[in-house]
């Protein structure tokens, strides 16, 4: 789904940056890795490759000037990967959300109180399931998607009207 894009994961060594790079990698990302645990940075690369995919990784703390100065390296080792493996077109950083949408429903208590009996999961997301929603925005399946949010929140957003 993904063979020959480049894409970088940030916050790779565990939770969604983890599972999100491991789904990529079988997917046919090339996948460059970052965080601060090189270590398991260095892990999850061999993992990928192993499975046949390409992965490489830089590990340091995004505020630290050394890693910038870094990063100017990383940069110019996913146009190396590029070269080899193919066009470099999408980056990607895992992030968790900061925030929710509150204004979703307008302040209608009976349609709140559907759509929390409806939709709030009432669990935490697996970071895998937040992988997939990531997957789905950087493949072509998503080509007419612009410019609108997504949430995968199992319904928590709802739920903090």
């Amino acid at each position: 789904m993904l063979t020959g894009q480049t894409i970088i994961v940030t916050g790779a060594s565990s939770g969604i940056g983890e599972a999100a790079a491991r789904l990529l990698g079988r997917e046919g990302a090339n996948v460059v890795l970052g965080a601060r645990r090189g270590a398991r940075l260095e892990a999850l690369a061999q993992e990928i490759r192993a499975a046949g995919g390409a992965a490489e990784y830089l590990a340091g703390e995004v505020a630290d000037p050394a890693y910038a100065a870094a990063k100017a390296g990383l940069i110019g080792f996913t146009q190396v990967l590029a070269a080899e493996h193919g066009p470099e077109n999408i980056r990607v950083n895992a992030l968790l959300p900061g925030g929710t949408m509150t204004e979703m429903a307008g302040s209608d208590p009976g349609f709140h109180e559907i759509v929390r009996n409806m939709h709030a999961l009432k669990r935490i997301a697996a970071p895998e399931e937040i992988a997939r929603a990531a997957l789905f925005l950087l493949s072509d399946q998503s080509s007419f998607v612009t410019g609108s949010a997504m949430l995968a929140d199992g319904g928590n957003s709802i739920l903090k009207m």
